[in-house]
């Protein structure tokens, strides 16, 4: 399992600026190979998980699967830090027991939400890579292009996420600062669950 504090500054871009934005990365980072992501959110029927501001999911690329956990964090602007645990699993379910008890506090019994867990919502997108190494400061650049589906509704998911490897923080916003002359960018403040979650209520209503 894997641990982590992920920092990382989302925004939202438009198609139109998509053809300057991999031409800014091209001459300026390591291209790395692009990953179809196929992603499924998870709670209980009367979401427990998200009431706690637990996000969980199951995500599939190449030969590969992941169970994935992410707890509240911080929110600036397109800032974002929270923790985030990650799991190789082979099931279709995740199973929440894989996971440290302490992720849950005492109200909540990881068994027992874990037999209670039903899809809520997919997301499928094409995940382009650039790997920015900025005086020392390793931060990874993706392009995700795809759709969010939840019953019968879908939305478009055309995001730019630029996430810390390693090194300092503060170079993550000198990169945005330095490609914003060049692309037109949106602060994007709200994950790809929160949007899940908000497009699912609209599904049902």
């Amino acid at each position: 399992m894997t641990n982590d504090q992920e920092i990382e500054l989302k925004f939202l871009i438009d198609n139109k600026e998509i053809d300057a934005l991999r031409q800014y990365l091209d001459a300026r980072a390591k291209p790395l190979d692009p990953l179809q992501l196929d992603n499924t959110y998870f709670d209980t029927p009367d979401e427990v998980l998200s009431e706690e501001r637990i996000g969980l999911r199951i995500r599939r690329w190449n030969d590969q699967c992941e169970q994935t956990i992410k707890l509240a964090g911080v929110q600036q602007g397109a800032m974002s830090q929270r923790p985030e645990y990650n799991q190789p699993c082979d099931s279709d379910v995740p199973d929440l027991t894989k996971f440290p008890e302490d992720i849950f506090g005492d109200h909540l019994d990881p068994v027992a939400i874990t037999a209670q867990l039903v899809p809520m919502f997919q997301v499928a997108f094409l995940r382009e890579r650039w790997l920015c190494d900025a005086e020392g400061t390793l931060i990874e650049v993706a392009l995700d292009q795809g759709r969010i589906i939840a019953g019968e509704r879908e939305e478009p998911v055309c995001e730019l996420e630029l996430e810390l490897i390693d090194g300092d923080v503060s170079e993550i916003e000198r990169l945005v600062s330095d490609l914003e002359p060049h692309v037109a960018l949106t602060p994007g403040t709200l994950s790809k669950a929160q949007r899940g979650f908000a497009l699912r209520d609209k599904a049902k209503s």
